[in-house]
């Protein structure tokens, strides 16, 4: 839902402007699949294609998290699957994650999306009181 109702426009109107900067952090609460699909999208994000290969995933989730499904969509965000399948079978990022991870219980999170706004959660109900709250936050802040 995070996704498909909220981050699009949130980006449009706040990222895409230089308001704001939108931050992802993992937090692979989910199970082993979960962890694998965080340690996937840093893979892509070694090739610079992090959302491409976010939202690639976010597609095929509904089929499950199996390494078919990682690696179709890497297939799908256009990564080099060699590249790809070398830097997922190593675990290369797994300490950088481990590290969100240790983050986020910090934070208090318990479950996704989890979203702050200079160090204070926003709520999400809807995606419009949502833009509202920013839109205030920003007029706050002078922007």
């Amino acid at each position: 839902m995070f996704a498909t109702q909220f981050e699009p426009p949130f980006v449009e109107e706040f990222v895409q402007t230089g308001i704001a900067r939108f931050t992802f952090r993992h937090f692979p609460h989910l199970g082993p699949a979960s962890e694998e699909a965080a340690l996937a999208a840093e893979c892509a994000a070694d090739q610079a294609a992090f959302f491409p290969y976010h939202d690639a995933l976010f597609e095929r989730q509904a089929q499950g998290l199996s390494r078919a499904e990682v690696d179709g969509a890497a297939r799908a965000a256009g990564l080099d699957l060699e590249l790809f399948s070398d830097c997922l079978d190593s675990r290369i990022h797994q300490d950088a994650l481990a590290a969100e991870i240790e983050e986020a219980r910090r934070l208090g999170v318990a479950s996704t999306p989890f979203v702050l706004v200079n160090g204070v959660r926003v709520p999400l109900s809807t995606a419009e009181e949502f833009l509202a709250l920013l839109r205030a936050l920003a007029a706050q802040a002078g922007n």
